[in-house]
């Protein structure tokens, strides 16, 4: 009997070693599904070739053409301009076509895009990371091949929770540095640090890849205070080994498209708690109080009082970093791959 072959189309970012929640997800599926699935029918195409060779929309074609199933992973851009070609051949050539959605953006995009939502029923399952998408494509789409797909990680990394606390309270921010990722919450809190001599109790550090508008500024503002440093992009496989080191993470983004921020998941596997900002669907995966802290946009008090609190009673983070590696849990690859594996029988 012949076996069936797997697409795995979406943007990877091998050519540059992009690394935010589109490329880290898109890999990760692709990874899954070769473990799951016999790697040799297991392909994938990376549609950031598409920028610079046109003559590879050929190969894509070709690829499309093979599949049985096909695990789309798109940005906005290309469900808007690439998706009707594969719903086309999918429909034409009884394709089965699975969408991973990543981030949050999809509900207002089909408000924008309505031809667009009326042939998304041609998939047989949406997969998308949160509550309120499932709920919101129902219901106001009609779409009902919407399953819930958390984001997820495939790892064994395990925190090592008898090593002590250090006496310096080390704060973590680590994903894409952008404005709109919130950081300036950040830098206002280390001026708070600055006025309140609390520098030699506490560290900032910076992890990611810097948005080339926000370059200069941020590291501008690196450069003021002594207990700030920004240190690069961590590669994927040194990811828990280097959070671990921290006990808290900060993200207090209004980015317009989160949706599950990977960065949660990575700060639960190594065992720390977030300090997030109640925005979107981020507070569907914080346990306020034992996986972390949500504070509400535009309140910087609330922010740096939550931080003060902890670092004042450094105690309550043992068990919060325990309850956080066991939140990890509900994001394995094993959870994923229950939901997925329906779809590419």
């Amino acid at each position: 009997m012949k076996k069936k072959k797997y697409l795995v189309l979406g943007y990877f970012g091998y050519k540059n070693n992009q690394i935010d929640g589109q490329t880290i997800k898109t890999r990760e599926v692709y990874e899954l599904l070769c473990e799951k699935k016999d790697s040799k029918n297991v392909s994938y195409f990376d549609t950031q070739i598409l920028q610079t060779s046109r003559l590879a929309i050929f190969n894509l074609l070709y690829q499309l053409v093979q599949a049985d199933t096909i695990i789309y992973l798109p940005g906005q851009n290309n469900l808007k301009s690439f998706f009707p070609i594969v719903s086309f051949i999918s429909e034409f050539l009884k394709k089965n076509i699975i969408y991973c959605v990543v981030g949050g953006w999809l509900v207002d995009f089909l408000k924008e895009n309505k031809s667009i939502a009326e042939k998304l029923n041609i998939c047989s399952a949406i997969l998308v990371e949160t509550d309120y998408l499932k709920t919101n494509l129902a219901t106001q789409f009609n779409l009902n091949n919407v399953y819930l797909f958390p984001n997820f990680r495939r790892q064994s990394f395990k925190p090592d929770f008898d090593k002590a606390l250090s006496n310096t309270f080390n704060l973590v921010f680590m994903a894409r540095i952008m404005e709109e990722k919130g950081i300036n919450y950040i830098f206002n809190f280390a001026d708070y640090i600055l006025e309140t001599d609390l520098q030699n109790s506490s560290r900032i550090h910076f992890y990611g890849q810097i948005n080339e508008k926000d370059l200069k500024v941020f590291l501008e503002k690196v450069q003021r205070y002594p207990f700030v440093e920004y240190k690069g992009v961590v590669e994927p496989s040194n990811v828990y080994s280097t959070l671990t080191n921290y006990d808290l993470l900060l993200l207090p983004t209004y980015y317009e498209g989160e949706g599950f921020p990977g960065t949660i998941i990575d700060a639960y596997i190594s065992g720390v708690p977030v300090l997030a900002s109640r925005w979107k669907q981020i507070p569907e995966f914080i346990d306020v109080g034992q996986t972390g802290f949500l504070f509400d946009l535009n309140n910087q008090r609330e922010f740096n009082d939550i931080i003060i609190e902890l670092l004042k009673h450094k105690d309550t983070l043992v068990e919060m970093k325990k309850q956080a590696f066991i939140k990890s849990m509900n994001y394995s690859a094993d959870s994923a791959w229950k939901i997925l594996e329906p779809f590419c029988a």
